[in-house]
């Protein structure tokens, strides 16, 4: 990897002035890569919280410095150092937008489980609890009316048909 001629320059400056170097416009590399126009602007503006995870943004890099003739393996592992550069000394901030949609998922995860749970509790403590409030030897399918003291309201003696013609 051989020196960058501006020595405080930083990776997103790097990037801007290899393409503007070839005359390549971003738009062009949005085009023909199909990586967004706001990705490709955020890594020349070394805004790195308004890009995705880094998996992607490696893939990024690939695609871009081939389209621009730039050997990829270099861009990489310019890219790698400077993000060693900009993390030494300082934890690692997970607040950019991926972290945040992330943690915003998780807690409506958490909360539809939990209103779930609720819910589904509720519907078995209503079954458990209408269960053992019926007599023993209450059939549903036999058609029978209990009293509240589990008396049978069905007469004793069977009600007279009417007589058949």
């Amino acid at each position: 990897m051989e020196e960058d001629p501006k020595a405080g320059a930083s990776f997103g400056q790097y990037l801007r002035r290899e393409r503007v170097l070839r005359n390549i416009p971003l738009e062009e590399i949005a085009q023909k890569t199909r990586i967004p126009l706001r990705t490709l602007q955020a890594l020349e503006e070394d805004e790195y919280l308004l890009l995705p995870p880094q998996v992607y943004v490696q893939g990024f890099l690939r695609a871009y410095a081939r389209h621009i003739g730039l050997d990829e393996h270099e861009v990489i592992l310019r890219y790698e150092d400077h993000l060693r550069q900009e993390t030494r000394g300082k934890r690692e901030d997970k607040t950019g937008p991926w972290a945040k949609r992330r943690r915003r998922t998780l807690w409506i995860a958490v909360v539809l489980v939990g209103i779930s749970s609720l819910f589904g509790g509720l519907l078995l403590w209503r079954h458990l609890k209408t269960e053992s409030d019926r007599p023993v030897g209450y059939s549903p399918s036999a058609g029978e009316i209990f009293t509240s003291d589990g008396a049978s309201m069905l007469p004793s003696k069977p009600l007279p048909q009417p007589p058949h013609p």
